[in-house]
């Protein structure tokens, strides 16, 4: 009887745990979460930033009929451009030629500094002062033109000699006849040199490059 009791009891356990595996459920099943790799964007390489060209205000334009002298000068940082000086106050002292046949003229010709135009005032004030061109020590340039001659069609050569602040130096040039007039002649050229001729601003140093270039327009009549 009590081996039938036993029997019964395991026999019913093991009905239990059968029961209960069948009542189970599968749990479902979880893919590992997927981790994407950070993306990356691609550097971007910037190229070199460069500094426009500043270009200076334009001086007031000399009219065709005019009479002026400009110079062009380049600062040393080229990024600042150049900058063109004016002068429209030039005096013809003497002139000796004939309008219809210039070749053996001769003139002399007086440049008031002090009517410099950079289009800057403050700069006006610089280039006119001691640093540079000494307008109120020697407040003008004194130009005498001879050995004019002829080499094609309206063109001229002449020797220029020019004296700046005590400091003379004679120049070959090279100008042309524009206009013919009864009484006298208009005429165009343009010649390059050194500031450094003349002791104007500093040899070495200075934020303006040596070189300068100057355009000369021009009535002359007979005196």
């Amino acid at each position: 009887m009590k081996n039938l009791r036993t029997w019964m009891s395991v026999t019913l356990l093991a009905l239990s745990v059968a029961a209960a595996g069948c009542n189970k459920k599968d749990e479902p099943k979880t893919e590992p979460a997927k981790v994407e790799p950070a993306k990356t964007e691609p550097v971007k390489v910037e190229p070199p930033k460069t500094d426009p060209v500043k270009t200076e205000p334009p001086v007031a334009a000399a009219d065709d009929k005019s009479d002026w002298l400009k110079v062009v000068a380049d600062h040393t940082e080229a990024a600042k451009g150049p900058v063109d000086v004016v002068f429209k106050g030039i005096k013809v002292v003497k002139a000796d030629f004939d309008p219809a046949k210039v070749e053996g003229g001769t003139a002399e010709l007086e440049i008031d500094l002090n009517t410099l135009e950079s289009g800057i005032p403050k700069r006006n004030d610089h280039l006119k002062s001691a640093d540079y061109l000494n307008a109120p020590a020697a407040p003008s340039i004194n130009v005498k033109i001879a050995n004019v001659k002829k080499t094609g069609d309206n063109a001229y050569s002449a020797d220029a000699t020019v004296k700046l602040n005590g400091n003379e130096k004679t120049y070959p040039v090279t100008f042309n006849v524009v206009e013919t007039m009864a009484d006298g002649i208009r005429i165009k050229g343009e010649h390059k040199f050194l500031r450094t001729d003349f002791k104007v601003g500093k040899a070495e140093g200075d934020g303006a490059k040596p070189e300068l270039s100057a355009t000369l327009q021009l009535t002359l009549k007979k005196t």
